[in-house]
């Protein structure tokens, strides 16, 4: 209580010493002080991340594996940054001795890989990265549109939601498992786009209105049980997937022990993996 008092009296302490920052902001619901707007931060979401993470980025990838340091030293020797007012954010190692620089905005990317691929194209591939999207999955588009139609569709009809989208491309137009009259499709928006889309909940295509989801994929692998790469890529040994324990594959007994009145049930449980995986790794020990 003592904290928020002295806060309150700090606060009007402010407003009283800087008149013209007790100004308020108009247009919205509650009349906020600009001094305690310039303070609100927006929400660390998801989203709010992905909207301010950097675009900008340059690959420059040399066309016999190095190291990555070498690639560095032959950029900064053979590019001034400096004298040519190019401002990098970051940069990072990628495979085979490629590096991936980010700049502040796309100007500068597009400056650093016109002089980059001028000095370097001899021994270096020089590109600008596409920056990641967010993608929505579009549900119940009638059977009798194809791929064509439903973007005319999608487009004309959605115009307040999609006029202004600078990112807007169809990935992938295929029916339901379950139902192969209702069709649906993955399309890729820019996250400003994709918020609208989203906050919306539904976009009217035909005289349907469809259901939006957010398309996320993520690739297991079924032998070590990892994520973004696949069993025919992974360098590790089988790990169970029950116990997390190398090379076991967990078949544990678990007694299950029910009272009912005037009845006692005992039930044994074999606790196994799916089949596939047994089979899979029984041929993988004794291959």
């Amino acid at each position: 209580m003592e904290a928020l008092k002295q806060s309150n009296i700090e606060l009007v302490r402010l407003l009283t010493d800087n008149p013209s920052k007790a100004a308020v902001i108009h247009g919205s619901s509650a009349a906020i002080p600009v001094a305690i707007a310039d303070t609100i931060k927006p929400t660390d979401t998801y989203a709010n991340k992905l909207s301010s993470a950097t675009q900008a980025k340059v690959m420059i990838k040399p066309k016999v594996a190095q190291k990555a340091f070498q690639t560095q030293e032959d950029l900064l020797r053979n590019v001034d940054l400096l004298n040519e007012n190019i401002s990098v954010t970051n940069s990072k190692k990628a495979k085979d001795g490629a590096i991936i620089v980010g700049c502040n905005n796309i100007e500068n990317s597009k400056k650093l890989k016109q002089l980059a691929a001028d000095k370097l194209s001899n021994d270096y591939d020089v590109f600008v990265l596409r920056s990641e999207h967010p993608r929505v999955r579009i549900v119940g588009i009638p059977s009798c549109l194809n791929k064509e139609s439903f973007m005319s569709y999608l487009k004309s009809q959605n115009s307040d939601l999609l006029a202004d989208a600078t990112e807007y491309r169809l990935l992938n137009f295929w029916p339901l498992k379950k139902n192969k009259k209702i069709l649906q499709a993955t399309v890729q928006l820019d996250i400003h786009t994709y918020k609208k889309v989203m906050k919306a909940g539904g976009l009217l295509v035909g005289i349907n209105i469809c259901k939006l989801y957010d398309d996320t994929t993520v690739t297991r692998c079924f032998k070590c049980n990892g994520f973004n790469h696949t069993k025919t890529k992974c360098p590790r040994p089988v790990i169970c997937p029950l116990c997390a324990e190398v090379s076991n594959i967990c078949m544990g007994l678990t007694l299950v022990l029910t009272i009912r009145p005037g009845t006692i049930r005992v039930v044994l449980r074999l606790n196994l993996p799916k089949l596939n995986f047994v089979m899979w790794y029984l041929v993988n020990q004794f291959a």
